[in-house]
């Protein structure tokens, strides 16, 4: 079944001659968006002038669709990631000269057997100079010292990719079918997939494979919608698959910045660990003592994106939506293959492409076109949650282009001021269908004249309504870090205290003395 036929604007062109050679050859020049199809027939025009007595050549109905607009991204960076859930562990110690907390063990120190498990990684720093509180009064003059372990692992053991994006190609995807009437419906005959580089220049391509009919495609250009060269990622899934892509504060490959995602690494034998751990965790791990003898203390992480194992609500953020919900220009952005060197975007708009056709010599093209339909519609206009702008309507038997208007409330009886769109509809079964077009932002809870009639509808058969506009709250991008209290345990800290409150018994001294008398 041929699809939905648009009505083509078409621009006769002639094109430079050969040398004096005289050949009859006119070229059509036509553009064509994003799902929409021109449809033509081949004529015999022997006659030479085009519009005397042409007579069908073929039976053929020529159809050729852009079925979308690709870019491509080279990867110049990639690295794998997760989100750290952090366990944080300290001691304290009263007496300064005890082995439970020392500098030489926890200062710029890994912990011991840190590489044991790999879905962890495992870091400890030292506080010197903490408060004597709880701490015997023969040791005030001497500080306490805190000694701290923190253990890193993946939270919910979701990984991910990190990708550094370059500027990007853009290709267009043009199928070509021709359809034949055979035995009372539509029978394909012929069809080809052209993929043409849109960059600059002007692509040449027989559309069938007989070669009577020639395309030139004319290069626009770099697209207006394309994403900023930088870092981005995406959500590694089972089976070696990935995520939509997503774009967030990201370290580069080389960067160490900890209110980045990015800080906390897969390398290359799967191990987990943070970048840049080992010298940079007495910086940003900062932790006090409340009270020494009894182990409660205070810790935090000065960073950004980690969740906090025992208290989930001391730490939290968003990681943001993916770019196919938070760009409407974009159908779906992902990696292209398990070798991670290239990106692709499918577009759901774009610009026109201007197509030139021409067939063999003494011979036309006949383009014909499917009547637009539409019944009626409802809708309202959104600024969303991103603040894009947008109406949103939904169509009742419609196919084909429409196209309609807008008009605030104040500006209704102004025929001169008007907000215009133009909207393709799909062939298709289903007797409902939503449409998205982007819109000027609106003023909150106001209605807004809609008015829509087919491409072919005369003026007096458009259908308005009037549509509400409405607002979604934006998206809360908090970042929340709080300190957090624990108690650690240290059965083996501050021994010195039991043996001076043991030795202030007077049982113990009469023991001693009996044990002299023996």
């Amino acid at each position: 079944m041929p699809p939905h036929c648009i009505r083509a604007v078409v621009t006769t062109t002639q094109p430079s001659q050969l040398n004096e050679s005289i050949v009859n050859i006119l070229r059509k020049q036509l553009k064509i968006g994003v799902g929409q199809t021109i449809c033509f027939k081949i004529i015999d025009d022997q006659g030479g002038g085009g519009a005397k007595n042409p007579s069908s050549r073929s039976n053929k109905l020529h159809t050729l669709t852009l079925g979308q607009l690709e870019q491509y991204y080279s990867i110049t960076q990639r690295y794998k990631f997760a989100i750290p859930e952090v366990t944080a562990k300290c001691i304290c110690e009263c007496n300064p000269e005890a082995a439970t907390c020392r500098s030489m063990d926890y200062q710029y120190a890994a912990c011991p057997n840190g590489n044991s498990n790999r879905m962890e990684a495992c870091h400890r720093t030292f506080f010197d100079k903490q408060p004597i509180t709880g701490c015997p009064t023969i040791t005030s003059n001497s500080s306490p010292k805190l000694c701290c372990e923190l253990k890193f692992r993946p939270y919910q053991n979701r990984t991910f990719t990190a990708l550094k994006l370059e500027p990007a190609s853009t290709f267009a995807i043009l199928r070509y079918s021709a359809f034949e009437w055979s035995g009372g419906r539509w029978q394909e005959d012929d069809s080809k997939t052209i993929r043409v580089n849109l960059d600059g220049g002007t692509h040449h391509q027989y559309l069938d494979s007989e070669q009577d009919i020639e395309m030139a495609v004319n290069a626009p250009g770099k697209a207006t919608n394309q994403l900023s060269p930088g870092m981005y990622f995406v959500e590694n899934l089972e089976r070696g698959s990935y995520g939509e892509i997503v774009q967030q504060p990201l370290n580069e490959i080389t960067e160490h910045n900890f209110h980045k995602l990015g800080w906390y690494r897969i390398d290359a034998e799967d191990q987990f660990f943070v970048h840049y751990g080992n010298f940079m965790m007495d910086k940003v791990h900062h932790a006090f003592s409340e009270h020494c003898q009894d182990q409660k203390f205070q810790t935090i992480l000065d960073a950004s994106y980690y969740i906090n194992h025992d208290a989930n609500d001391s730490t939290r953020f968003n990681l943001a939506e993916t770019l196919n919900s938070t760009m409407r220009w974009i159908k779906s952005a992902r990696v292209v293959d398990s070798a991670e060197r290239h990106a692709m975007i499918t577009e759901n708009e774009g610009s026109n492409l201007e197509v030139t056709l021409n067939a063999k010599q003494n011979e036309q093209l006949q383009f014909i076109h499917n009547a637009s339909r539409i019944s009626d519609f409802n809708g309202n206009i959104v600024i969303d949650r991103h603040s894009n702008a947008f109406l949103n309507i939904t169509v009742f038997n419609a196919s084909g282009i429409l196209n309609g208007y807008l008009k605030e409330a104040e500006e209704i009886f102004n025929q001169y001021v008007v907000d215009s769109f133009t909207v393709y509809i799909p062939e298709s079964m289903a007797p409902e269908k939503q449409v998205l077009v982007r819109v000027k932002p609106y003023p909150t809870n106001v209605f807004v004249k809609v008015c829509i009639r087919p491409e072919e509808g005369l003026p007096n058969s458009e259908i308005c309504r009037f549509v509400r506009s409405m607002e979604e709250e934006l998206v809360d991008y908090e970042v929340k870090n709080s300190w957090e209290k624990q108690v650690g345990n240290c059965p083996a800290c501050n021994k010195f205290m039991d043996d001076f409150i043991k030795n202030l018994n007077p049982l113990e001294w009469c023991r001693f003395v009996r044990l002299v008398e023996l």
